[in-house]
């Protein structure tokens, strides 16, 4: 029996005048990393564990005093349980968010945890983690 959990995800930003942009989310499936659209249930290739995605705001930026004025923000429901029956990447990861060109791999434990496993792109963002469990708020740094 699957036990969907809606998970959020904040980003936020601190360097001034700056805007970031959450491009894509992506699951890593039976045939790598599939592309995910808006509040559709899984579909072919993703990840069975991961689904639902609604993108509330992709833009994430501040103002001139690096105060966040507009912040990201994503849910999607996951069952740590299917994700883990899934195949992964080498380092586990199988949920991948991509801000400005700049992928953000994260590992889904079975118990819920979740941490970073990766990052990669042009490294025109770094990313500070602070994971809550699955059916929780996460929050990312960007910078």
């Amino acid at each position: 029996m699957s036990n969907f959990l809606k998970t959020t995800f904040k980003f936020i930003t601190e360097k001034e005048n700056t805007t970031f942009n959450i491009e894509h989310v992506k699951t890593y499936g039976v045939n790598g990393w599939v592309e995910m659209n808006s509040n559709e249930k899984v579909q072919g290739f993703q990840n069975q564990g991961i689904e639902c995605l609604n993108i509330i705001s992709k833009t994430i930026s501040t103002d001139s005093t690096g105060v966040s004025s507009t912040n990201g923000v994503l849910n999607l429901q996951i069952d740590p349980k299917i994700v883990n029956e899934v195949p992964y990447t080498s380092d586990g990861a199988s949920l991948l968010i991509c801000i400005n060109g700049n992928n953000l791999e994260i590992d889904i434990h079975k118990s819920g945890g979740m941490k970073s496993v990766n990052s990669s792109g042009d490294k025109s963002v770094s990313f500070e983690s602070h994971f809550g469990n699955v059916g929780g708020t996460s929050f990312i740094i960007c910078s």
